[in-house]
């Protein structure tokens, strides 16, 4: 395969319109061959100017980006004598954080608006007597509500230790 056909075939691939000079133009077989349905047959010299293809991207250039979300993560950690009741206070403890963070940040920053969106987020286990906790020692399966989303495992002192976490944007 020579230059221009590597060339030819590579701006297909890419959904770009090749135009080749008549005295520069090979047999390229198959491999030339449109990708997709944006890409145009080669073009001779009497093709309309690539203008026209132009005026279409801007088309999608246009599509504004979503918007940016301001998003902040919240976890937190509570102990129990079971599985249960730690998973209820963290879960607990959690909403709570939450709903007094957004409550200091006062009405005029938005957080306080119904266009605020709280969703589980899972968060690292914040073990307070380990280093870090084995697979071996997590309770299965997680928990996850509308708001939360809570991982459990064995303490060293309490029966179970769970971490709640949320992501909360605007």
């Amino acid at each position: 395969m020579g230059r221009i056909s590597l060339a030819t075939a590579i701006c297909l691939a890419l959904g770009m319109s090749v135009t080749t000079q008549p005295g520069l133009a090979q047999d390229t077989g198959a491999t030339a061959a449109p990708k997709s349905e944006k890409a145009a047959p080669p073009k001779s010299e009497k093709a309309a100017p690539p203008e026209t293809e132009q005026a279409a991207t801007p088309e999608t250039e246009q599509a504004a980006p979503p918007p940016k979300r301001d998003c902040h993560l919240f976890g937190v950690t509570w102990d129990g004598g079971s599985r249960a009741a730690a998973q209820k206070r963290s879960q607990n403890s959690l909403k709570k954080v939450i709903s007094d963070w957004r409550r200091k940040q006062g009405r005029r920053s938005g957080w306080l608006s119904n266009s605020v969106t709280i969703e589980p987020h899972r968060m690292r286990p914040n073990p307070y007597w380990r280093s870090k906790v084995s697979s071996n020692l997590y309770y299965r399966p997680n928990a996850r509500t509308k708001t939360s989303y809570t991982v459990c495992w064995k303490g060293v002192i309490s029966t179970a230790v769970c971490t709640s976490g949320a992501k909360v944007c605007k």
